[in-house]
């Protein structure tokens, strides 16, 4: 306590997945890549949930046939 009031409050993180969203939370870069792709969804530009993953499993495929 300073002067009778809470300066600060250290909590650790409960797991790696914690630390991980603690991590990227605070990072500028994450967090620009974050609005970039916001605005690329709000201007019409993103794909479906069944694309992405259909593209995942192409590539997937590709890299183990490599």
């Amino acid at each position: 306590m300073r002067k009778g009031k809470v300066a600060a409050i250290l909590l650790a993180p409960k797991d790696e997945e914690d630390l991980e969203r603690l991590i990227l939370a605070n990072s500028r870069r994450f967090q620009s890549l974050i609005e970039k792709s916001r605005r690329s969804l709000r201007a019409g530009k993103g794909v479906s949930r069944k694309e992405f993953w259909k593209t995942v499993a192409q590539r997937q495929r590709a890299k183990t046939a490599s």
